[in-house]
């Protein structure tokens, strides 16, 4: 593991986010864990969570060493309740800050760390999808989530990280300033798979089935009703298929109900496990069909198990998917190509060994410590920019970060100042998020931040 030396910026981090659950959580403990292992002091803020109540990911964060983990009640839905959760942030900013970067996940671990709050150096934000490209929202929706998303960009916000080039653009649509705009696909080490036997019998499956697989919460973006539907639709031309769908969630009941009534309830498992990734071995491919996304951890779970992919073209499809060669994308909510898709893979042993290679092969391109890296550079690039600015007014320092006496990264793409912009910008295995730096940039602390050339 790459460690810098001492003469790299370190400094403290605070991590905000309400859910640690699903893919959100393993980036944010995932991210907690790879800046604490490059020496920064990392506290993170999640959301209270009811007794008995803890997921793998909020255990495993629980667990880290040289993390400090804080709680605060904070709802889902915005409602009174934030005012506290607001103050008992700050609280917790005023005891234990300052802090060099403050980085919300999430919608509401975003606005947290955005709102003026002493002790707070650079506000860095990561949507993990933004809710305006919900197909099925109401456009008035859509334009005041749109409107309060902008406005916390263009004034609130010192970086923006998004995790694939459809939030990046969105982003952008939204009014964020290209400047303060980064794309970093989500990484994950490769995971440990059980064996396509021992899976299948797990989730009680025989070996002669044809099996499409859905792993996601179940809840509205997740869209888990329309993989019933698709396993209905296929249900009288492939008599051994299997819709397997491996989560949890608040629509469950609705889903079983559902399949009663479309006649495949016989034809769908649920399975629940807190290691869904062990279990994609047993399936023949996996199926998106989300109404929006950040970027699925499914996805790259499913090119390190060989899945073909067919996914409704959300956040992250154009990263992981190559059309024809390792999955198929398909233009959101068109039902009747999703499920011919489908067949496709399933009904053509030749297209599924040769889309499995390849998905193996895209593997590759989605590290974690890729992901660690270059969100590091996008800290670093704002303690310098802090640096710069000091320099250039005189000003008194605001971060807490220990200046050394030769500015120099120890990675070649972290070199600073002058290659800061490496960190932001395009990825080359998908759509590359093309952008220059604004040359100055407006903070919340009535400041202008240069930006390097």
């Amino acid at each position: 593991m790459y460690l810098p030396t001492k003469t790299t910026p370190k400094g403290k981090l605070l991590l905000v986010t309400r859910d640690v659950d699903g893919g959100l959580g393993q980036h944010f403990v995932d991210l907690a864990e790879g800046m604490a292992a490059r020496g920064w002091k990392v506290h993170c803020i999640r959301a209270e969570r009811a007794e008995g109540h803890v997921t793998g990911h909020s255990a495993r964060l629980d667990a880290l060493p040289h993390v400090t983990v804080h709680t605060i009640p904070l709802a889902r839905a915005i409602g009174p309740g934030d005012l506290r959760s607001y103050l008992e942030f700050r609280r917790i900013v005023e005891r234990y800050g300052p802090f060099d970067i403050a980085h919300g996940h999430g919608a509401k671990g975003g606005v947290l760390v955005r709102l003026p709050c002493r002790g707070i150096g650079a506000s860095v934000y990561t949507p993990h999808g933004f809710i305006t490209v919900d197909p099925s929202i109401s456009w008035h929706k859509k334009a005041i989530y749109g409107a309060i998303e902008g406005g916390l960009a263009r004034f609130l916000t010192d970086a923006i990280v998004t995790v694939s080039t459809q939030e990046y653009q969105e982003a952008l649509r939204l009014g964020a300033p290209s400047g303060a705009c980064n794309m970093i696909p989500n990484g994950i080490a490769r995971p440990t798979f059980l064996s396509r036997d021992r899976a299948r019998i797990d989730i009680g499956l025989r070996p002669e089935h044809q099996v499409a697989l859905f792993v996601g919460r179940f809840c509205h973006p997740k869209a888990p009703e329309r993989f019933v539907s698709l396993v209905a639709a296929l249900a009288p031309k492939c008599p051994d298929l299997r819709g397997v769908l491996i989560g949890g969630g608040e629509l469950k009941l609705e889903l079983v109900e559902l399949a009663a009534a479309l006649g495949v309830l016989d034809r769908i498992l649920f399975f629940e496990t807190a290691k869904a990734s062990a279990y994609m071995q047993a399936a023949d491919l996996l199926v998106v069909p989300s109404r929006y996304e950040g970027f699925p951890y499914a996805m790259l779970e499913a090119l390190a198990a060989g899945l073909p992919i067919v996914t409704y073209d959300v956040g992250g499809a154009l990263e992981v998917v190559k059309p024809g060669v390792n999955g198929f994308v398909i233009a959101q909510g068109n039902a009747g190509m999703l499920a011919i898709r489908t067949a496709d893979i399933l009904n053509r042993a030749d297209l599924r060994a040769a889309m499995s290679t390849a998905s193996r092969e895209m593997f590759r391109a989605f590290s974690l410590r890729s992901m660690v890296d270059r969100t590091f550079a996008v800290y670093s690039s704002e303690i310098w920019r802090e640096i710069h600015r000091q320099d250039e007014t005189g000003a008194s320092p605001s971060f807490c970060t220990q200046r050394s006496p030769v500015r120099t990264f120890t990675a070649a793409a972290d070199q600073a100042p002058a290659s800061v912009p490496s960190a932001r910008g395009s990825w080359a295995p998908g759509r590359g998020a093309q952008h220059s730096p604004a040359p100055h940039c407006p903070n919340r602390r009535g400041a202008r931040r240069l930006r390097p050339d």
